[in-house]
Protein backbone atom coordinates (compact mmCIF):
# COMPACT_ATOMS: atom_id res chain seq x y z
CA UNK A 1 0.00 0.00 0.00
CA UNK A 2 1.59 3.24 -1.15
CA UNK A 3 0.73 6.38 0.80
CA UNK A 4 0.29 9.33 -1.52
CA UNK A 5 2.03 12.51 -0.50
CA UNK A 6 0.65 16.04 -0.90
CA UNK A 7 1.36 17.90 -4.13
CA UNK A 8 3.17 20.68 -2.28
CA UNK A 9 4.12 21.54 1.27
CA UNK A 10 5.40 25.08 1.71
CA UNK A 11 7.25 25.89 4.91
CA UNK A 12 8.75 29.08 6.32
CA UNK A 13 12.36 29.62 5.30
CA UNK A 14 13.22 30.73 8.84
CA UNK A 15 11.55 28.18 11.08
CA UNK A 16 10.06 29.24 14.38
CA UNK A 17 11.94 28.29 17.54
CA UNK A 18 10.07 25.13 18.59
CA UNK A 19 10.48 25.98 22.29
CA UNK A 20 8.38 29.15 21.86
CA UNK A 21 5.42 27.27 20.32
CA UNK A 22 2.61 26.41 22.74
CA UNK A 23 0.58 24.47 20.15
CA UNK A 24 0.12 23.85 16.43
CA UNK A 25 -3.26 23.81 14.73
CA UNK A 26 -4.29 22.94 11.18
CA UNK A 27 -7.18 24.52 9.27
CA UNK A 28 -8.88 22.80 6.28
CA UNK A 29 -9.46 25.53 3.70
CA UNK A 30 -9.84 26.22 0.00
CA UNK A 31 -9.72 30.03 0.18
CA UNK A 32 -7.05 30.36 2.91
CA UNK A 33 -9.37 32.72 4.83
CA UNK A 34 -12.06 30.42 6.20
CA UNK A 35 -12.43 26.82 7.33
CA UNK A 36 -14.63 25.62 4.48
CA UNK A 37 -13.71 22.02 3.75
CA UNK A 38 -14.17 18.42 4.88
CA UNK A 39 -11.00 16.89 6.34
CA UNK A 40 -10.79 14.04 3.85
CA UNK A 41 -11.25 16.18 0.74
CA UNK A 42 -9.58 19.45 1.75
CA UNK A 43 -7.48 21.13 -0.93
CA UNK A 44 -5.26 22.90 1.63
CA UNK A 45 -4.29 22.77 5.28
CA UNK A 46 -2.81 25.87 6.85
CA UNK A 47 -0.65 25.03 9.88
CA UNK A 48 -0.41 27.77 12.49
CA UNK A 49 1.96 27.92 15.44
CA UNK A 50 0.48 29.46 18.57
CA UNK A 51 3.02 31.62 20.32
CA UNK A 52 2.72 33.94 23.32
CA UNK A 53 -0.69 35.57 22.64
CA UNK A 54 -0.21 35.48 18.87
CA UNK A 55 -0.12 33.05 15.97
CA UNK A 56 2.09 32.62 12.96
CA UNK A 57 1.51 30.70 9.75
CA UNK A 58 4.11 27.96 9.75
CA UNK A 59 3.24 25.74 6.80
CA UNK A 60 0.80 25.28 3.90
CA UNK A 61 0.00 21.80 2.63
CA UNK A 62 -1.65 21.61 -0.79
CA UNK A 63 -3.39 18.60 -2.32
CA UNK A 64 -4.09 18.20 -6.03
CA UNK A 65 -7.55 17.45 -7.42
CA UNK A 66 -6.78 13.73 -7.71
CA UNK A 67 -5.96 13.58 -4.00
CA UNK A 68 -9.29 15.01 -2.87
CA UNK A 69 -11.36 11.88 -3.36
CA UNK A 70 -11.98 9.54 -0.42
CA UNK A 71 -9.30 6.87 -0.24
CA UNK A 72 -7.58 5.25 2.76
CA UNK A 73 -4.08 5.94 1.35
CA UNK A 74 -4.92 9.62 0.94
CA UNK A 75 -6.44 9.74 4.40
CA UNK A 76 -3.26 8.26 5.90
CA UNK A 77 -1.17 10.85 4.05
CA UNK A 78 -3.27 13.69 5.47
CA UNK A 79 -3.11 12.33 8.99
CA UNK A 80 0.62 11.70 8.76
CA UNK A 81 1.27 15.26 7.53
CA UNK A 82 -0.67 16.69 10.52
CA UNK A 83 0.78 14.38 13.20
CA UNK A 84 2.72 17.18 14.90
CA UNK A 85 -0.41 19.33 15.31
CA UNK A 86 -2.44 19.54 18.51
CA UNK A 87 -5.70 20.08 16.62
CA UNK A 88 -7.21 20.12 13.15
CA UNK A 89 -10.23 22.27 12.25
CA UNK A 90 -12.62 21.24 9.46
CA UNK A 91 -16.31 21.42 8.55
CA UNK A 92 -16.62 17.64 8.83
CA UNK A 93 -14.36 14.74 9.74
CA UNK A 94 -15.31 11.12 9.19
CA UNK A 95 -15.22 8.60 12.05
CA UNK A 96 -12.22 6.72 10.63
CA UNK A 97 -10.18 9.94 10.46
CA UNK A 98 -11.31 11.00 13.95
CA UNK A 99 -10.15 7.68 15.37
CA UNK A 100 -6.75 7.91 13.67
CA UNK A 101 -6.24 11.57 14.67
CA UNK A 102 -7.11 10.88 18.30
CA UNK A 103 -4.71 7.95 18.33
CA UNK A 104 -1.96 10.47 17.48
CA UNK A 105 -3.33 12.89 20.10
CA UNK A 106 -4.52 15.35 17.45
CA UNK A 107 -7.86 16.87 18.50
CA UNK A 108 -10.40 17.02 15.64
CA UNK A 109 -12.51 20.20 15.82
CA UNK A 110 -15.62 20.58 13.66
CA UNK A 111 -16.67 24.17 12.98
CA UNK A 112 -19.40 25.86 10.97
CA UNK A 113 -18.95 26.34 7.22
CA UNK A 114 -16.96 29.48 6.33
CA UNK A 115 -15.71 30.07 9.90
CA UNK A 116 -13.06 32.83 9.61
CA UNK A 117 -9.61 31.45 10.42
CA UNK A 118 -8.52 34.70 12.13
CA UNK A 119 -11.53 34.56 14.47
CA UNK A 120 -10.89 30.90 15.29
CA UNK A 121 -7.23 31.62 16.09
CA UNK A 122 -8.14 34.63 18.24
CA UNK A 123 -10.67 32.55 20.18
CA UNK A 124 -8.19 29.70 20.50
CA UNK A 125 -5.53 31.96 22.02
CA UNK A 126 -8.12 33.34 24.45
CA UNK A 127 -9.23 29.81 25.38
CA UNK A 128 -5.62 28.74 25.85
CA UNK A 129 -4.92 31.74 28.10
CA UNK A 130 -8.02 30.99 30.21
CA UNK A 131 -7.33 27.24 30.39
CA UNK A 132 -10.48 26.42 28.40
CA UNK A 133 -8.73 24.25 25.84
CA UNK A 134 -6.93 21.53 27.84
CA UNK A 135 -6.09 19.61 24.67
CA UNK A 136 -3.78 22.50 23.72
CA UNK A 137 -1.40 21.79 26.58
CA UNK A 138 2.04 21.19 25.15
CA UNK A 139 2.66 17.59 24.26
CA UNK A 140 6.34 16.92 24.84
CA UNK A 141 6.34 14.00 22.44
CA UNK A 142 5.08 16.30 19.66
CA UNK A 143 7.67 19.01 20.29
CA UNK A 144 10.39 16.35 20.32
CA UNK A 145 9.07 14.94 17.01
CA UNK A 146 8.35 11.59 18.65
CA UNK A 147 5.21 9.67 17.72
CA UNK A 148 2.60 9.79 20.48
CA UNK A 149 1.73 6.52 22.16
CA UNK A 150 -1.91 5.43 22.22
CA UNK A 151 -3.75 5.55 25.53
CA UNK A 152 -3.73 2.31 27.45
CA UNK A 153 -6.96 0.73 28.66
CA UNK A 154 -6.07 1.75 32.23
CA UNK A 155 -5.58 5.41 31.24
CA UNK A 156 -8.86 5.38 29.33
CA UNK A 157 -10.70 4.02 32.38
CA UNK A 158 -9.07 6.70 34.55
CA UNK A 159 -10.32 9.37 32.13
CA UNK A 160 -13.85 7.98 32.33
CA UNK A 161 -13.72 8.21 36.14
CA UNK A 162 -12.83 11.93 36.06
CA UNK A 163 -15.56 14.50 36.58
CA UNK A 164 -16.97 16.03 33.41
CA UNK A 165 -18.08 19.66 33.26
Amino acid sequence: MEIQQPDRALQLVQPIDESSISAKVAMATSDRLTVDEHFGTASHFLIFALLDQQWQLQKIIEYGATQRKHDQNKLLSRIESLADCNAVYANAIGPSAVKKLLKLQVQPVIVAEKSPIKSLLTQLISDEKNGQAPWLKPNLSKTANVKAQPLTREKMLDLLDEEWD
